[in-house]
């Protein structure tokens, strides 16, 4: 399992630069390739049974600041139709987390009032 360790997946995190996805790639390449050996007989050991995949970090998404949001509900003008259309889409994508696409998508029939909850029909997920 050392061996393993330090012939693949060392050497394509440091030699090759490669990512924490393409050692997982290979690893799962691998691993088949020698569960297809064990499974055939032509191998005793799968010396891959115990590789675990690595981990990767989660990136963390930049979000707005509280000054931003400010000056972002600042812009629409709030004594035209537009303007509080606007800012309450603005409201909606950013009190839900709704995509754009959903948001695009809703009609007065998605809205429950009496339940106070969004329909949300074509949803990514």
């Amino acid at each position: 399992m050392e061996h393993i360790k330090e012939n693949v997946i060392l050497y394509l995190r440091k030699y090759k630069g490669a990512k924490v996805i393409s050692v997982n790639t290979r690893l799962r390449a691998l691993r088949a390739f020698f569960n297809f050996l064990h499974k055939e007989k032509h191998i005793l050991k799968n010396p891959f049974e115990h590789i675990t995949l690595l981990k990767d970090r989660k990136h963390i998404k930049a979000t707005f600041t509280k000054d931003q949001l400010k000056k972002l509900f600042a812009q629409p003008d709030l004594k035209t139709f537009t303007g509080v259309r606007d800012y309450t889409i603005m409201l909606l994508l950013l009190e839900t987390g709704i995509r754009a696409n959903e948001a695009k998508g809703l009609t007065l029939a998605d809205i429950r009032w009496e339940d106070s909850l969004i329909c949300i029909r074509n949803a990514k997920s």
